[in-house]
């Protein structure tokens, strides 16, 4: 499973989940609409380029809510799904702790 497989595949609510699970994203329904409408992504810069069509570029002071902190918790989440980092800190927490 590749970042372009998600964005070029999943339906609309399920990379609202994605965003919204695993980056914490407040945008995560615009920012999945807006993946789907881009498609097909091939680049980094197409999947930028939906982030940048719902973001505005600067956000208010002591908001982290500007292009590049979205892009960011953009990428977190699909890296999370990608490298199945989820279930790899849960095999790791059973090791450590079998009685959880």
């Amino acid at each position: 499973l590749t970042a372009a497989d998600i964005c070029n595949e999943f339906d609309e609510n399920e990379l609202k989940n994605i965003l919204r699970t695993y980056g914490d994203e407040p945008r995560s329904k615009q920012i999945a609409r807006s993946i789907i409408n881009h498609r097909p992504l091939s680049t980094t810069q197409d999947l930028m380029n939906a982030i940048a069509d719902v973001t505005p570029e600067f956000a208010r002071k002591g908001r982290r809510m500007g292009r590049t902190a979205t892009a960011a918790r953009v990428f977190q989440s699909l890296r999370i799904v990608v490298n199945e980092e989820d279930s790899a800190l849960g095999d790791v927490l059973m090791d450590v702790c079998p009685t959880l």
